[in-house]
């Protein structure tokens, strides 16, 4: 199998249509639906890439951000938002994330910027 990723959203639609997506291109995508357990699937590491919803029930996605930026600063992260005018995303921009794609996703663009992140 192709690169790890991770997709963390508690949309469950939107994970699976998008996790199907992505491993038809030969990506492993693992799913989570909560910081909680995206935490405790990064500490068994072995990801290349991080997929991950600015809002999530629990908590933010800037929380789990900040999280992986101490810990693995260089794992890319793309957000994922239907909110585009969100304050927090100028905050996601300062953590370092490689993108901020919006809701419902550009496919081509997704797969683009996985491309170029994960190439290098």
């Amino acid at each position: 199998m192709g690169q790890r990723l991770l997709l963390v959203d508690d949309e469950e639609n939107f994970g699976a249509v998008c996790a199907a997506y992505l491993a038809d291109l030969g990506y492993a995508v693992d799913v989570s639906s909560e910081t909680g357990e995206a935490r405790q699937r990064l500490e068994c590491g072995g990801y290349d890439a991080v997929l991950l919803d600015l809002v999530l029930p629990e908590d933010n996605g800037l929380a789990l951000l900040s999280y992986i930026r101490a810990r693995w600063p260089a794992l890319p992260v793309v957000m994922v938002t239907a909110y585009e005018g969100d304050p927090r995303l100028e905050q996601a921009r300062g953590l370092g994330v490689e993108g901020i794609l919006l809701k419902p996703l550009d496919i081509g663009q997704l797969r683009a910027l996985l491309q170029n992140q994960l190439s290098s």
